[in-house]
């Protein structure tokens, strides 16, 4: 998922994202998450959301 233009605000972003990969995975489609801006991955790291985002 590219999300470069967009900016998680909150931890019911975090979790859409989060409930979005898993609906993937469980249909065994390879989550990616790329493009998150600084602020989106300070987020993501403090809430503990996707184990695979990348492009912090």
């Amino acid at each position: 998922m590219d999300v470069s233009e967009a900016q998680l605000w909150d931890d019911s972003a975090v979790g859409a994202m989060d409930k979005a990969e898993s609906k993937f995975e469980q249909r065994g489609i390879k989550v990616e998450i790329r493009g998150l801006d600084k602020q989106s991955s300070i987020l993501m790291d403090k809430i503990g959301g996707l184990s695979k985002a990348s492009g912090h």
